[in-house]
């Protein structure tokens, strides 16, 4: 449906928008793209003229109906400015990526359905993501960075991969933001220094600029001694010297975690061992543990050069595929499952790839979310720090995506304790509550007793836990996504001021 054929359902969605989301959380990019995830673009221009009146209206009517005179002042205030906010070039960045994008793919599937060669099961129109799937999937695994797609099919592969929005979400403060800006800018050693020495002043900073800090001092040693560039070293002396104070120490304040270093048993295939299954007790570099359920949320395999490290992914690759099959089983819900993320790392040196896996319908999906590399020398005045700056923010992203999946997980799981206490039904370990009974393929199988149960609350568990889930965000001092926009512009003092 258009955009411009659902005013009143676009108006139901802002004014429930303005009415439940504090003064504090509001954001046109957040909700601009949640209307464009439900409505279509026809024309850029008309539609952000026409959303731009909506939007007014809507505003104006939610003002003269509250009753609170701060809540009426901020609704009015927005509604004076909302034009030129809705106009701007990056709100029509938005709409422009939305019709670009839905061209693609409308474009992309009527090609492969019109070639019988490619598909012919189906007589009608696929998704692009279903096509690609039926087409290239093997034993239900579409991994997107070993696959070789023919020519004509790499335009959906983009398409889609943008619409799945797997890459690393970049998610900093704006207290980090402006550190990792003027580490960019810096124009030579001595500057960094400076910088250092800055961030030493405010001892109790917080814990992200701690990271940066002490990262930092890393770095400048590492770059001071040119061992990087010039010696030959092996796994050890990058895990004491590189990883120890990039890598490990970030992960150090998390409290509800613990790290394992140096040949470390995986806890998920020790788990699906126990449980009886033929798998092999792998062991990996670098471990994120959970205290409470010992489950790993994220690992890391190690190597100086690139010898050897096609086996570790491998491995990794294996390890992502059997961790997100044990966390479904325990969820006992595809639908559910799919808000979950297996994450493994490859350091190469001083390069590191970040590579994820997710359930999609009931195929697990593979892909690249992010590389970065920790550059050997910074040996010319000439060159800036953007490089080491963009691989600090991608490494404090990388560990909030972490600990919001580890969020997640204990969301749903409490969910499901508490209904299942609600109810008086204690499942087993590894027997959980199921929304249908075919989403496990021994469904058929089970007890009579769990087969009525599942057919009586397993739409409402669901309901629940989705519900759980909306409560599951980054903290309100992170920036991510589109709200990144609002630091852009922001001058490096004015934002110190600020945060």
């Amino acid at each position: 449906m258009f955009l411009f054929e659902s005013e009143a359902k676009v108006r139901e969605v802002l004014r429930e928008y303005y009415k439940t989301t504090l003064y504090e959380e509001w954001n046109i990019s957040t909700i601009v793209k949640s209307l464009l995830d439900q409505f279509e673009v026809l024309v850029v221009e008309d539609d952000l003229e026409a959303l731009s009146n909506l939007f007014e209206e809507t505003l104006v009517n939610l003002s003269q109906e509250e009753i609170t005179t701060d809540k009426k002042e901020q609704l009015l205030n927005l509604s004076q400015k909302i034009n030129q906010v809705i106009k701007s070039p990056h709100i029509r960045q938005i709409f422009s990526y939305k019709l670009l994008k839905s061209n693609i793919l409308a474009s992309a599937t009527d090609s492969v359905v019109k070639d019988h060669n490619c598909y012919q099961d189906s007589d009608q129109k696929i998704s692009p993501l279903m096509f690609l799937i039926k087409r290239y999937a093997k034993d239900g695994i579409l991994d997107f960075e070993d696959v070789r797609f023919s020519q004509r099919h790499r335009k959906i592969v983009g398409a889609v991969l943008d619409g799945l929005n797997l890459s690393l979400l970049l998610a900093v403060t704006p207290m980090e933001w402006s550190v990792l800006r003027e580490l960019g800018q810096s124009k030579s050693m001595n500057k960094v220094k400076e910088l250092v020495g800055k961030l030493y002043q405010n001892y109790d900073c917080e814990e992200g600029v701690k990271y940066i800090r002490c990262a930092l001092v890393t770095m400048i040693d590492l770059w001071e001694s040119d061992r990087l560039r010039t010696a030959r070293n092996n796994e050890s002396w990058f895990r004491s010297n590189v990883y120890a104070g990039v890598w490990d120490r970030l992960f150090l304040p998390n409290d509800q975690f613990y790290s394992k270093r140096a040949e470390c048993h995986s806890a998920v295939f020790r788990e699906l061992k126990s449980l009886g299954h033929d798998v092999k007790n792998m062991k990996v570099d670098f471990i994120l543990r959970d205290i409470n359920s010992n489950q790993d949320f994220i690992t890391t395999e190690e190597k100086p050069t690139n010898t050897g490290a096609a086996e570790d992914v491998i491995k990794s690759k294996a390890l992502q595929q059997e961790t997100l099959a044990l966390w479904r089983d325990q969820i006992g819900c595809d639908k559910l499952a799919k808000h979950l993320e297996a994450i493994t790392c490859q350091w190469v040196g001083t390069e590191l790839i970040i590579r994820g896996t997710k359930i999609i319908g009931r195929t697990m999906v593979s892909y690249v979310k992010a590389r970065c590399t920790i550059p050997i020398a910074h040996c010319n005045e000439e060159i800036n720090f953007y490089e080491s700056s963009r691989s600090l923010l991608l490494f404090l992203s990388l560990k909030r995506a972490v600990t919001l999946n580890y969020e997640k997980l204990k969301a749903i799981i409490n969910t499901k304790y508490k209904f299942e206490l609600d109810n008086l039904y204690i499942s087993s370990d590894h027997h959980t509550l199921r929304t249908k009974p075919d989403s496990c393929p021994n469904s058929e199988e089970e007890e009579p007793e769990l087969v009525a149960y599942i057919h009586k609350y397993g739409p409402e568990f669901e309901k629940h836990c989705l519900s759980a889930l909306d409560y599951v965000k980054y903290p309100l001092n992170v920036k991510t996504g589109l709200q990144l926009e609002d630091l852009i512009n922001i001058p490096i003092d004015k934002k110190q001021k600020k945060a």
